[in-house]
């Protein structure tokens, strides 16, 4: 099963159509006896342009060392391969809070906006951005997320375990918004369910020239009709010596897609991780657990390392990974994993 957040937004898209209508002359009716058969003209009916439903949530892979991760969003933009881009503006009727929590104002310099702790919507979790939308039919090239994040201004921010708290800024590079530049087809009378995986551990940056972190927007689509999701436990003697066992030791599972993989961390290349997922311990259950959600179908490599806080998404640096295994994750299926000393081959 899928959790999605309860908080939904709502999408409004006015079609405007003209229809054209023919003028002409008169004529006086001819004349007719009882016995003629006239067929009645029956008017053609106007075939409406091929239509298809989308539904788009949002999920999040974790970054390290932060306590929440403030992205205030505006809309969405979709664009059509042979159209104009599509733009859906959050409306005025919906609540600025998720789960009860107030994270923003409902305008902001007159504008709507909704606002996401992103730290919320790990591993299965998930939160609805777009509700079964209509939208035509046909392939589109990108979907963009329309955020504000401003230098030196704290709309989208990140807070820290020691209590600082810091503005994100999106480069001018990037202003237009999170850019997915991924293809995609929504079929004809189709209902497509499509989720956005926001890395923030390869998407935000701690700048020594400024004040504010970087955003530098990592993120994939994946179709939810062809994912799965992988909940895991860590043996608890695997993290009973150094790096492990130490006070500020981030403990985290790098995954990669396909099998023989050589564990590195995430430097801006081909061979980055396709997501990672922090270990953390349950109370309630006495466990060291993790969560990835939303990886398509196929054979992964896992492997864990309790180095994760030194990891610089632009630079390259040594890390300790203590074991890696194989996992096979089917569609539509939780994939149960235990990583202990000696994995299960």
């Amino acid at each position: 099963m899928y959790h999605h957040c309860s908080h939904r937004f709502i999408a409004i898209v006015t079609l405007i159509t003209t229809l054209a209508c023919g003028g002409g002359g008169t004529s006086s009716p001819a004349e007719t006896t009882p016995t003629d058969q006239t067929e009645p003209t029956v008017p053609v009916p106007t075939t409406p342009a091929n239509e298809s439903s989308l539904t788009l949530s949002l999920t999040d892979a974790p970054i390290t060392g932060a306590t929440a991760v403030v992205i205030q969003f505006t809309g969405v933009e979709l664009k059509p391969v042979n159209g104009e881009p599509i733009t859906f503006q959050f409306s005025d009727n919906e609540s600025s809070s998720i789960d009860g929590e107030d994270l923003c104002p409902t305008l902001v310099d007159g504008n709507v906006v909704k606002c996401l702790d992103l730290l919320t919507l790990q591993g299965d979790s998930a939160t609805v951005l777009l509700d079964a939308v209509t939208l035509p039919a046909g392939e589109y090239s990108y979907i963009r997320l329309l955020i504000n994040a401003e230098q030196a201004t704290m709309d989208s921010t990140i807070s820290f375990d020691d209590g600082s708290d810091f503005s994100l800024y999106l480069p001018n590079d990037n202003q237009s918004g999170l850019t997915i530049d991924q293809d995609f087809t929504l079929a004809t009378d189709q209902a497509a369910d499509f989720t956005i995986d926001f890395d923030l551990a390869k998407s935000i940056l701690n700048s020594a020239e400024l004040d504010d972190y970087l955003l530098k927007p990592r993120l994939r689509l994946v179709d939810n009709n062809e994912i799965g999701h992988i909940h895991g436990i860590v043996d608890e003697a695997l993290l009973a010596n150094e790096p492990c066992h130490t006070e500020d030791a981030q403990i985290s599972v790098y995954i990669w897609q396909g099998n023989n993989i050589t564990p590195v961390d995430i430097g801006g290349f081909n061979s980055d991780p396709l997501t990672t997922a922090l270990v953390s311990f349950s109370s309630e259950s006495g466990l060291h657990q993790f969560e990835v959600g939303f990886v398509e179908a196929g054979t992964y490599a896992l492997a864990l390392t309790c180095e994760a806080e030194l990891d610089n998404p632009e630079t390259i640096e040594s890390l300790s990974f203590e074991i890696t295994l194989e996992v096979n994750v089917t569609e539509n299926t939780i994939t149960p994993v235990e990583i202990t000393a000696s994995p299960a081959s």
